[in-house]
């Protein structure tokens, strides 16, 4: 390996290491990182949280990464990172894994609590001897109408749509389709 094929990467201060062809990764091609591998620059700086950055690189790198094992709190950190460094394939990654499911679940059952979601919309909720979590069953023929513009509540929604959990039409301000995951 030649040494400009060596990128520097500073993250939150700290120091690390790698391959342009790691920051070109297949598994991320619309991400920071790949619009950052491109050009004679062999330093990269990043003013985010170093802590998940080895996870990273094992991400661009092999296209998946071992996440059990870690805890909620860090899986929503990863995801948030997931996110900024524009990996959606990571994120999904994190957002399939039982304990970000389970929090969807739990995040859907409190919207329904708090009249955000309407309680029609779900035919039955199961109380989960083995976590104590009540879950909620989503009926794909009935549908809700949720207006926000609050980016993390559609970043949200859209978690739940990929995981079934919550049936999806985004429409943008014109009514024009953008995505849906109704069949």
């Amino acid at each position: 390996m030649a040494d400009d094929d060596i990128i520097q990467l500073l993250v939150g201060g700290k120091e690390y290491m790698t391959s342009r062809a790691t920051m070109r990764s297949e598994h991320a091609p619309n991400s920071l990182f790949a619009a950052n591998a491109d050009g004679d620059s062999v330093m990269v700086r990043f003013d985010r949280s170093p802590n998940h950055v080895p996870t990273i690189l094992d991400f661009l790198r092999d296209g998946w990464c071992p996440l059990d094992g870690y805890s909620l709190r860090e899986l929503r950190a990863l995801r948030q990172e997931a996110v900024f460094y524009r990996l959606s394939d990571l994120k999904s990654l994190v957002d399939r894994t039982p304990a970000m499911q389970e929090m969807f679940e739990c995040l859907t059952l409190a919207l329904v609590r708090q009249g955000q979601l309407p309680p029609h919309m779900f035919h039955q909720t199961v109380r989960d001897n083995n976590t104590g979590f009540t879950k909620v069953q989503p009926s794909p023929s009935e549908l809700a109408l949720l207006r926000t513009s609050s980016s993390d509540e559609i970043e949200t929604a859209k978690a739940m749509a990929s995981q079934n959990i919550l049936h999806l039409t985004l429409v943008d301000v014109n009514g024009e389709t953008l995505a849906s995951n109704i069949p």
